[in-house]
């Protein structure tokens, strides 16, 4: 099996509406007036559409001149009037047609719809999937400049030249929420994150099962059953021993000086951990987003002509990696 790794992130369609307090604050007769005078309508086309009397559109048209947003003697719009009148033409289109987007209702960022991911249905997600948790609550949907909302749509105004920047500081968003589903992020090698928990990050526990082996000289073989009884006899009188039995001896207290070989395991990918020797560091009370179930797995220990191994111990625990959340969200692209 493979390092491959198949999350689904649970996410939610969303749109978001953008606004001005500008235009909040202006009223809504007055946006008319200063939007159609922009669209150089004129004062008796708009007066036949809207139904009212003519005196009031004019006393519209006086109180926007005194403040400086209409010259009403060439019934057109002064310099700071046209920017009003773009913040109007942009809160239009947006603030009715909105921003299509998805919330991650896993660390709660707002997503733009860019093409990278493939939204999924609830339904076509089975329990056996690994999913992320969903730890964003949807009360905090309701309040205006959701999360990173405002930014992705002063982003978009400013790199398409909407809108002036100076009324940026006007604009808040709000969002309407649509239905839940995911986005299946590939990660294709999750064994080389190392633990470091620095920043955003999704915490994958690969479950690990490490063996331990004793190394024997074969040399020493056809004697196992004396060796115990030399060294006795060494401890009581050296002198006693042959010369044979001597070298027996050294080459059976070096055996015993050799270390312990270990070598781990992922047990979910059935694959050797590199950098991974032992369970001793561990801490398997660590909380994580993902837990990769494990296999049960059979090794075949590797002869040699001098030495032979034999698994003396077994222990399973598990290793924690994290994977910044960036890289996770950008692992979706090349898999679309």
């Amino acid at each position: 099996m493979n390092k491959v790794l198949e999350i689904y992130l649970p996410v939610m369609e969303v749109k978001i509406y953008c606004h001005s307090k500008i235009i909040d604050d202006m009223g809504a007769f007055t946006r008319i007036v200063l939007e159609n005078i922009g669209d150089n309508v004129s004062i008796d086309d708009f007066v036949d559409v809207i139904q009212l009397k003519k005196e009031i559109v004019e006393e519209e048209i006086e109180y926007l001149s005194d403040h400086g947003l209409i010259d009403k003697d060439k019934l057109s719009l002064t310099e700071l009037g046209k920017e009003y009148y773009s913040v109007i033409k942009c809160i239009n289109q947006f603030e009715t047609i909105g921003f299509d987007a998805y919330i991650d209702l896993h660390n709660g960022d707002v997503l733009p719809l860019d093409g990278k991911y493939t939204f999924i249905e609830k339904d076509a997600v089975s329990n056996n999937e690994m999913v992320m948790d969903i730890k964003v609550s949807e009360i905090f949907f309701r309040n205006d400049n959701y999360q990173n909302s405002k930014e992705i749509v002063q982003e978009y105004i400013v790199s398409n030249g909407i809108l002036n920047e100076s009324y940026m500081g006007s604009l808040y968003t709000t969002l309407k929420i649509g239905p839940k589903g995911y986005f299946k992020l590939i990660i294709d090698d999750y064994q080389k994150y190392d633990g470091n928990n620095i920043g955003p990050f999704l915490s994958i526990r690969i479950p690990l099962g490490v063996y331990y082996f004793q190394k024997y000289y074969k040399n020493l073989d056809g004697f196992r059953t004396i060796l115990d009884t030399l060294e006795k006899v060494k401890i009581f009188d050296e002198s006693l021993l042959s010369k044979k039995s001597s070298s027996l001896l050294e080459v059976y207290f070096a055996e015993k000086e050799e270390p312990l070989i270990s070598q781990a395991f992922d047990l979910y990918s059935l694959v050797t951990m590199t950098g991974t020797d032992s369970c001793d560091y561990v801490e398997d009370d660590d909380k994580t987003d993902i837990e990769l179930p494990a296999q049960t797995i059979s090794i075949e220990i590797e002869k040699f002509n001098d030495i032979r191994l034999e698994e003396v111990d077994y222990k399973e625990c598990s290793r924690i990696v994290h994977i910044p959340y960036h890289l996770l969200l950008e692992s979706e692209e090349s898999h679309a």
